[in-house]
């Protein structure tokens, strides 16, 4: 990038990578007010949880281009962590805590 390409934005907070640990802590930061930004260098959210997808070529395809109808391969890489997410009361995972403190809950 040249000097021209550079834009310069002031925040409280940089997140760097989108993983659940810097996806909770950029969300109970800026609950609590601050300007905060995330930076992923991969193509998707989620770090090691986040969605797979192949075209049946076997060509990797960010999710959110996969054509509405088309048929690729999906895999998740995380589904194990969602377990006691849908819990009102008393979950032992630690994400639900985080949902919790920001007032937020899952959308399924």
């Amino acid at each position: 990038a040249t000097t021209s390409d550079v834009v310069e934005e002031e925040r409280d907070v940089v997140v760097i990578g989108s993983g659940f640990a810097g996806l909770s802590c950029a969300s109970l930061l800026s609950a609590a007010g601050m300007d905060v930004l995330v930076c992923e260098s991969h193509y998707e959210l989620g770090g090691c949880a986040h969605e797979f997808c192949y075209r049946q070529d076997g060509t990797p395809v960010p999710s959110d281009k996969v054509d509405e109808g088309e048929r690729v391969f999906r895999f998740e890489s995380g589904p194990s962590l969602y377990s006691g997410l849908s819990w009102t009361d008393g979950s032992p995972n630690p994400l639900k805590h985080v949902y919790q403190m920001i007032g937020e809950e899952p959308e399924w």
